[in-house]
């Protein structure tokens, strides 16, 4: 695809034959592969069954990938969806010149900077005349995965794809967007703007790993849950950096995953050398049919999850992990036989950690997906620590990358189902904060951050 321009790769013509073929390719996956395919296989199936007969006279490759993924979206699950290089390719209409952040009820229209498309109206009202609600409503059939202020952000996220809703809403397409804005107090302000031709990158939030706030409090700072040998080596230093330290805040807000390595290497710190194992989460893994599902190894290890079986554990981690296994009680159980056995993640001691006895506060929202959610539900009701914030994406599938045969068009699909150790499922519900506290209006134009400061107080108490 890197040797077509986007209109080459999404114009491409598919005749009915190959769109079924595509269709019916993408079906048997998902009914073989998919984590959580029997959730939603019903909905799933009809609308597949639609899509087939509004295809009979084929289609651009474009506008298959486009229809692909609202079909996926239709499964209700953050990690499946069509590859993002190619949805991007797929979308040829003029894209939104700013960006929407939620905000209590409403959205606020900002630049790529974080400021405000005009100052003293901070409030969308509508586009092109029509009202922003009718937008929104368009908005959420791609936005089916996640809590309610998971789903509120993906809305705002889908919108930047504005051609597409326009023709959704039956509008022309033009170079130019009519935006209309609103004043605290009611007042309305028009503007006129010129459309992009690509999606606005917003502006990466620049902070050191860790600091020391005042009065002698700790500050450590995780924007990606990277696995760079960089990312990984600074961690245990910033910690010993931070040792001394009243009280420590953790800051994943923003933070939409990566690996696990690095809670593998901080958890460790929150460890007293008396405590028993610390089980974190609890996962089972999709199996196809004439696979084996039970090798003693298991089928995790990229996740640092295994079965009680496995060769590493301990006699003592092992009966551990029985006693834990025993009282262990899924919110939702997926069909056993498609499934191996269950895996479990535990966070050992280690010999160059410390233990960090004072207290410990972690900043979270809602963008904190994936790894992140994981890392946020291990410390969830640890001792010693308090949540703030608003509650996390809730993701965690650990997706796999198929290819249809006729397009070429590429799409991810969970394989792991993955429980917090209270048995809820991470997807769709995510972890919610001890201290429910959203950002208010000048922490989102980047003028404040009250939620740190929040922190900041209660280490100080």
């Amino acid at each position: 695809m890197d040797l077509l321009t986007k209109s080459d790769w999404a114009s491409l013509w598919l005749d009915a034959k190959a769109v079924v073929q595509d269709l019916e390719q993408l079906q048997s996956i998902l009914e073989q592969r998919h984590s959580y395919f029997s959730r939603h296989r019903e909905e799933f199936l009809l609308a597949i069954a639609e899509l087939k007969e509004h295809c009979t006279q084929g289609c651009t490759r474009g506008k298959l990938t486009t229809e692909i993924s609202l079909l996926l979206h239709r499964l209700h699950d953050g990690h499946t969806r069509i590859n993002s290089d190619q949805f991007a390719s797929s979308q040829l209409g003029t894209k939104l010149p700013f960006t929407l952040q939620s905000f209590d009820a409403r959205y606020l229209a900002l630049t790529a900077n974080q400021v405000l498309l005009h100052a003293g109206f901070p409030f969308l009202k509508s586009l092109d005349g029509i009202p922003l609600e009718t937008w929104l409503e368009a908005a959420r059939v791609m936005t089916k995965a996640g809590g309610s202020q998971a789903q509120r952000l993906r809305v705002g996220k889908a919108l930047t794809w504005l051609g597409f809703f326009r023709q959704k809403l039956g509008l022309p397409e033009r170079k130019i967007l009519q935006v209309e804005l609103e004043s605290a107090s009611g007042e309305v302000q028009t503007l006129d703007m010129p459309t992009l031709e690509s999606a606005m990158v917003m502006s990466a939030v620049s902070k050191p790993l860790q600091q020391i706030l005042e009065p002698n409090i700790g500050y450590l700072f995780l924007q990606q849950m990277e696995n760079t040998t960089e990312f990984l080596d600074s961690l245990i230093p910033a910690m010993y950096a931070l040792q001394d330290t009243r009280g420590l805040i953790i800051d994943v807000r923003g933070n939409s995953g990566g690996t696990r390595h690095a809670l593998r290497l901080l958890f460790p710190f929150f460890l007293h050398p008396n405590d028993v194992p610390h089980i974190y989460t609890v996962a089972t893994v999709r199996i196809p049919e004439n696979e084996a599902r039970d090798d003693p190894e298991g089928y995790l290890a990229d996740r640092f999850l295994y079965p009680i079986t496995a060769s590493l554990w301990t006699e003592p981690e092992q009966a551990f992990i029985r006693t834990f296994a025993a009282q262990f009680a899924p919110a939702w159980q997926p069909p056993l036989e498609q499934f191996s056995a269950l895996h479990f993640g535990i966070l050992p001691r280690s010999e160059q950690h410390y233990y960090y006895e004072k207290p410990v506060v972690l900043l979270i929202d809602e963008r904190c997906a994936s790894a992140t959610d994981v890392f946020v539900g291990a410390f969830k009701g640890w001792r010693n620590t308090t949540l703030i914030g608003t509650n996390t994406m809730g993701t965690s599938g650990r997706p796999e990358t198929y290819t249809l045969e006729q397009s070429g068009i590429k799409f991810l699909a969970s394989s792991m189902v993955s429980y917090r150790t209270d048995g809820q499922l991470y997807e769709g519900l995510g972890i919610a904060p001890d201290i429910v506290m959203p950002p208010t209006l000048t922490d989102l134009v980047g003028k404040t951050d009250s939620i740190l400061e929040a922190a900041v107080q209660l280490l100080r108490a």
